[in-house]
Parts: C-alpha cells; structure tokens; sequence
C-alpha cells in the first residue's frame, strides 16, 4: 500500500498530541518524556522535509552572485527584498530558504503573503538572544529591516517551517495582516526572537498551530492568540507576560 508522506505527517502530528493529552501528569514529572517529544519532533521534522523536497523554490534562484557570496560571510545582513517579491510575482507558492552563515533581510511594508504561501528554512534553536551575534551558526535566519515596520503582511493558511525570525529591536509584531485577523497559520521547528509579540497581536490570532518552536527574547511571548494548539515549545526569557487579551 502506497501512503504519502503527507499522510504520515499528519498522522505522527495526531499520535502525538494525543499522546501528551493522554500522558500530561507524567510529562510533569518524568524528565525522560522530553526524549520521547524529541524522537517524535525529529520524525515529524524529517517527514515533513521529505514531504516537500522537489515541490518548493529556492530563494537563491532568484539572487545575483554578489548577494550569494554575501551570505557565506558570518552575521553578515543580506537584502533580499527585491528578489523575494520577484518570486511572489512568479507566482512562486512554496519557497525554500537554504540555511546560511549571513542573514536574509526583509523589509516587508508591501510584502503580502498570498494565501496558503509557505516558507522553509533549516534552522537550529537559540534559547536566549544576547546580542545579533546570536545568530551565528544557526541556519536560515530572516531579519526584519532596521528602518521597516512589518517583515511582511498574512493572509492565512500559511506554513512556516525550520526558520528562525527576528524583529531586531522588539518595536513591530511578528505577525501582522492587512486584514483583522490572521488564522490557519501552522509554524514547526520555527523561532520567534525580539519582536513585539513573537507569536500574536494586539487584534488576536486563531487556528494557529506550532511545533517543536521557541519564542524567546521578545517583549511578549504570546499575545492574543485563542483556539490554537502549541506543542512541544519552549516561551523563555520574553520581557512581558504571555497576555490572552489587548
């Protein structure tokens, strides 16, 4: 029988959660279950790889020999603006950015995620931001540019995987739309790291779902964000409280 990777992606997301639900009172207690969350992220993270190998874009397709050579210098800041809109206007639904010692920079004032638009990174967890320098070594990191406001506006239905965003200077929401509220947003081994709200806003965020992800650093953690399912991540060191209404 030929079952898609799609297929048993779902299926290793839906065990799981039930597996914590079922087992929650010895999560709190046993240390060792964190293996047991840390077997099953990999799995997840490997199937979900497989799973769009061959159907997404690379961003560097998009980008000049001068701007690929500047991303193989450490923390050195690449923008990539102009090439990122390049892809949105080819129509481009899945794009890939391959993990580099530079970091992508977007400014995002008229950046709209198409509905269903989806990003891929490979990235590594930073548990704490002490300074841009934090960033090294860690895979694909998307920066939010000094002087911009949004690094781009949702729709919806967007997928979010393996990057880590930053927001510099904790002045601008991560997530922000040209409409009232974003929804259907699913984010795994993602990181959320100095924004105004890694995950939410001053409106509220539903039907959002995030795995294996770290929301650190920021002024607030969570914001505003209601029937949504958050598993397996870690909220650390944010200056704020995690905050359910504006």
């Amino acid at each position: 029988m030929n079952i898609s990777r799609r297929f048993f992606l779902g299926g290793a997301v839906s065990s799981f959660a039930c597996y914590v639900f079922a087992n929650q009172s010895q999560h709190l207690t046993l240390a060792n279950d964190n293996k047991v969350a840390d077997a099953m992220s990999t799995e997840i993270g490997d199937a979900y790889k497989q799973s769009v190998n061959g159907e997404n874009v690379s961003l560097l397709s998009f980008l000049n020999k001068e701007k690929t050579e500047a991303l193989n210098v450490h923390g050195n800041e690449v923008d990539i603006t102009n090439e990122f809109n390049d892809a949105l206007k080819n129509n481009v639904m899945k794009i890939y950015f391959p993990p580099q010692k530079g970091i992508y920079v977007l400014d995002g004032e008229n950046i709209v995620l198409p509905v269903g638009f989806s990003m891929f990174g490979d990235s590594k967890k930073i548990y704490n931001v002490k300074s841009s320098k934090s960033f090294n070594d860690s895979g694909t990191v998307i920066r939010i540019a000094k002087n911009s406001k949004r690094l781009f506006s949702m729709t919806g239905n967007h997928i979010f995987f393996g990057i880590n965003f930053d927001g510099i200077n904790r002045h601008n929401y991560f997530m922000q739309s040209t409409e009232k509220r974003i929804k259907n947003c699913k984010f795994i081994n993602c990181g959320f790291y100095r924004w105004k709200a890694g995950v939410g806003n001053s409106s509220y965020c539903a039907t959002l779902s995030l795995f294996n992800c770290i929301i650190t650093s920021n002024y607030i953690g969570i914001m505003n964000v209601i029937d949504s399912s958050i598993i397996n991540s870690i909220v650390n060191a944010n200056l704020g409280k995690v905050r359910t209404s504006s």
